[in-house]
């Protein structure tokens, strides 16, 4: 997994220097997660909506090694199922994707980057990537819209998630 943007140059904690309230409260840390299975965008609630701060996209290796060493197989008895070579083949590399993706989030909330965490996936990556996430993320994650909107430009995600969740 390739990671780019503002998290990728500066590390997880690229907006310490931010306001840490507003008006006496305490600010959260709120991050988005738009991903489907080959690419993610994270965002970061602002005051004025929602900034990119990061890019993912799968590497592209075929391997079973993600980003951070750990080995992601796929079990026999599911193989066996697919006859297919390549859907069985983009199946794993879909999983591998969520499974890097968790581990990086993981990593992140070891490192207190955010506070709650709003994920946005169609159904399929939603699953891969919610068996993956810690519990610790899993008891961050705040709203889940099980749909694909890693193509559309950040106003139109931002409606999406006006419409669908308390945000």
């Amino acid at each position: 997994m390739k990671i780019t943007g503002a998290l990728a140059d500066k590390g997880f904690h690229a907006f310490d220097a931010a306001p840490q309230s507003h008006q006496g409260q305490k600010t959260q840390h709120i991050w988005v997660l738009v991903t489907d299975h080959q690419h993610a965008h994270i965002y970061r609630k602002t005051a004025g909506g929602l900034e990119l701060i990061a890019d993912a996209r799968a590497d592209g290796n075929t391997g079973t090694e993600s980003f951070d060493g750990h080995i992601n197989q796929v079990s026999a008895g599911r193989e066996k199922k697919d006859h297919d070579p390549r859907k069985r083949q983009n199946n794993r590399d879909d999983m591998e994707f969520a499974h890097s993706l968790a581990n990086w989030l993981n990593l992140a909330n070891d490192e207190h980057a955010f506070d709650r965490l709003v994920l946005v996936a169609d159904q399929h990556t939603l699953g891969h990537l919610r068996s993956n996430l810690s519990r610790n993320v899993q008891d961050r994650v705040t709203a889940e819209l099980g749909k694909d909107l890693t193509k559309l430009p950040v106003k139109e995600i931002r409606k999406h998630l006006d419409d669908s969740i308390v945000f």
